[in-house]
């Protein structure tokens, strides 16, 4: 089994995963994914566009701006309609994991020298993990690209090279709040490991970071002041404790969790294998798998699922390490290898299609006759101007390239009064459509809303422009 990749037999495996993840992922992305996640980065997009340094939401909302923005900028740059970009780069990232993947677990020896056996097997097994594909799935594209370069901040980490560790360090944090306490944390680790600190070490990362120190400065005032509308909103999550059985189970052992098999071998490689190369740095892979594990078994409500997420990587890694373990001939380790990828992709492809049939939401997604009746909008006026509508509102907002009445931005920043007051707006709105009655004029004119997308069922009082037998586009 040729396992360096400049082998043709390891290029042809990376393309072929490379093609079976793009195939899932254009399948789960478009025409639109089955959360507002891919509009409200596409909404920052287009904030870019009219700002250039972002200090607010404006033109959706008077509201401040404090989310790392390393990605949007990105997609700014890239020549595709927001949305797209938004899109596109999600993908790219997804199939550049693997590859970041396996440069990080082939420095791992299990033997007499690196074991890149290893390393293509846990190339090949992040793509199949359902929980951790949940991520893309969901189009939280920022923490997806915070994960891959944790990857590559560990890789640079174990290879010593120590300053470009810290520069990815900071490029985290500018990417995403959560991630960047796990890859300082990997980062200090390290340090002391290494028993080492230079003055280029920690100014690596805060020199990186430094544009964005402001933000988090604001961030951290804040969550103390118990204003981030991410810690009010998580005080409705699951109370800090203990997750009822069952549904650990499902995150961990079902078929659209980590999976029973993955997390079997994972045990397995976490009991019989040991990094020779540095037992200490051992530690980092073994430690933060059970950190991970404890962390989603004994819920904290304010990481939301971040350590479920986390906990795919070195649950990969540790399968990965323990399938090249196994005390067989290479030619039946090779069979069961190929079994094992073989169930987990067929499980994979199963889990994409259930989670579009089964977990959609209308109220935050759009149905096809939504996105019909957005993008007939669009081409009918193309002036970015405000609309109501009246479910899946960032959706509805980003495909018709309107500003929409609620452009539902993320919970991790602190609310205004002035935004709070255009969500009440939008629910007042919404409240006398949906029981027949007059909308409040001064709605209308407060908040400019020139267009209206609504359900036909509901039969309102405006000039009709477009119907498609569920959906209307007034005025």
């Amino acid at each position: 089994m040729a396992t360096n990749w400049r082998n043709l037999p390891c290029l042809l495996l990376f393309t072929v995963l490379g093609i079976f993840l793009s195939i899932l992922g254009v399948y789960s992305q478009f025409p639109a994914t089955i959360t507002p996640d891919a509009a409200m980065h596409a909404e920052i997009v287009e904030s870019i566009g009219h700002q250039g340094f972002l200090t607010t939401w404006e033109p959706y909302a008077e509201n401040s701006y404090t989310y790392p923005p390393l990605f949007h900028y990105i997609v700014f740059v890239l020549p595709l309609e927001p949305i797209d970009a938004v899109r596109a780069l999600g993908i790219a990232l997804w199939l550049v994991l693997p590859i970041a993947m396996y440069f990080l677990v082939s420095t791992y020896d299990n033997g007499s020298k690196p074991d890149k056996k290893a390393g293509l097997i846990a190339a090949l097994l992040i793509g199949l993990v359902p929980v951790f594909s949940n991520v893309f799935i969901y189009s939280e594209f920022p923490q997806l690209m915070s994960m891959v370069l944790l990857i590559i901040e560990w890789y640079f980490l174990r290879t010593r090279k120590i300053t470009h560790a810290g520069v990815v360090v900071g490029l985290i944090a500018l990417t995403h709040v959560f991630f960047v306490l796990v890859a300082s944390a990997l980062y200090v680790y390290y340090l002391w490991l290494y028993r080492t600190l230079k003055v280029r070490y920690v100014a690596a990362p805060v020199i990186v970071a430094l544009p964005w120190a402001f933000a988090y400065w604001n961030v951290v005032l804040s969550v103390l002041a118990g204003t981030w509308e991410n810690t009010r909103y998580n005080v409705f999550q699951p109370v800090f404790g203990f997750w009822p059985w069952q549904t650990i189970k499902e995150w961990l052992f079902s078929a659209h969790g980590i999976t029973l098999l993955l997390f079997a071998l994972a045990l397995y490689g976490w009991l019989k294998v040991r990094d020779r190369s540095d037992e200490r740095a051992d530690y980092a892979l073994r430690g933060m798998f059970v950190f991970c594990l404890v962390l989603t078994v004994f819920h904290v409500p304010f990481t939301q699922l971040k350590m479920l997420d986390l906990l795919a990587l070195p649950t990969v890694m540790l399968a990965a390490l323990g399938l090249t373990a196994v005390s067989l001939k290479s030619s039946w380790r090779n069979l069961l290898v190929a079994a094992v990828l073989i169930f987990l992709a067929v499980g994979q492809v199963q889990h994409f299609i259930h989670v579009r049939e089964n977990w959609f939401n209308p109220e935050i997604a759009p149905t096809e006759e939504l996105i019909d009746a957005a993008r007939w909008l669009k081409y009918y006026d193309n002036s970015f101007v405000r609309v109501y509508v009246h479910q899946a509102s960032a959706w509805g907002g980003i495909l018709s390239h309107k500003i929409p009445l609620y452009p539902d931005i993320t919970r991790l920043e602190t609310f205004s009064p002035s935004y709070k007051e255009q969500l009440d707006a939008q629910e007042m709105i919404k409240d006398a459509l949906t029981n027949d009655k007059e909308i409040d004029e001064y709605l209308i004119q407060e908040y400019g809303v020139q267009y209206f997308i609504v359900p036909v069922e509901l039969q309102p009082k405006l000039e009709l422009l477009y119907m498609n037998g569920v959906w209307g586009v007034y005025r």
